[in-house]
Parts: structure tokens; C-alpha cells; sequence
């Protein structure tokens, strides 16, 4: 089942009743908010999944599967929404998922060996007003170098 867990006391929340019983190999959310989950067959199929109901709606199947994918052993997003995913019996490949389409492009093999959990940490991005400070303190310290000449 989905649900969501009180970071304070642990209590966990279920969200609907749609996702009982469901088998799933992957979860992640991508940065506008859209969870996916993959699962649950042998590639499988690429679901969206609603976070106030726990409905589960198919995008599409999985495409373009590199040979001996097996089923998704973990799944992320990167900034920009495109889903990456390793297989289990894949020898460890690691692969991107369109996530309108779900065709999986194969970027390799990891060095490391099989992954079961994969995270991206983004770097934060500065708002305009940010880059207008930084600009009126550069004029500012321009104005002030050129009184002192």
C-alpha cells in the first residue's frame, strides 16, 4: 500500500486503498512531483501513481529493454524528470526511461556491480532575484572603485 510516514512519531498514514496488493520494483518521484513505479513483471510496466488517492494509472510498457533486463531492481529521477533504473539480472546496467513513452536507453554497465537503491542530489538553482542582488552589488562595488580613482 502507499502511505505516508510521520517523520516525528513513525506513525504511517495509508493513502487510498488503490496500491493494496500491488506489486511494484521501483518508486521515485520526479522534481514537479509526479511518483512513478515500475513493476511488475519482466520489464514491466511504467505506472504514475496519485499521492492523495494511491490510484495507479499505466503510462506505458517498457520499450527498447536492453537483453536480460530481468525486472527494475531500483529507479530515481534526475532534475529534469528523466527516470534512470538498474535491472536485477542485468548484470548490472543502468539505463534512463522516457517517462512519457517508457523506452529505456541503456547507459552501461555500473562498475560496482548490482544496485538496489539509486538517489540523485540536485543543486539548487537561484531564484532571478538572486542573480538581481548579485547584480546591483556588482554595480554597487563598481560605482564605489570608480569615486575612489
Amino acid at each position: 500500500p502507499l502511505v505516508t510516514i510521520d517523520l516525528t512519531t513513525a506513525a504511517r498514514t495509508l493513502i487510498g486503498s488503490a496500491m493494496n496488493g500491488t506489486q511494484s520494483n521501483g518508486l521515485t518521484f520526479t522534481p514537479g512531483g509526479t511518483l512513478y513505479m515500475a513493476g511488475p513483471n519482466d520489464p514491466g510496466v511504467l505506472y504514475s501513481v496519485n499521492v492523495s488517492t494511491g490510484a495507479v494509472t499505466s503510462v506505458a510498457t517498457f520499450s527498447s529493454v536492453p537483453l536480460n533486463f530481468g525486472a527494475i531492481n531500483a529507479m530515481a529521477s534526475d532534475a529534469n524528470g528523466l527516470l534512470y533504473a538498474t535491472g536485477r539480472t542485468s548484470g548490472a546496467q543502468l539505463v534512463t526511461i522516457d517517462p512519457i513513452t517508457a523506452i529505456m536507453t541503456s547507459m552501461g554497465v555500473l562498475s560496482f556491480g548490482e544496485a538496489d537503491a539509486l538517489a540523485f542530489q540536485f543543486a539548487p538553482i537561484p531564484e532571478p532575484a538572486t542573480y538581481a542582488v548579485l547584480l546591483g552589488v556588482g554595480a554597487l562595488g563598481l560605482a564605489i572603485w570608480r569615486r575612489r580613482k
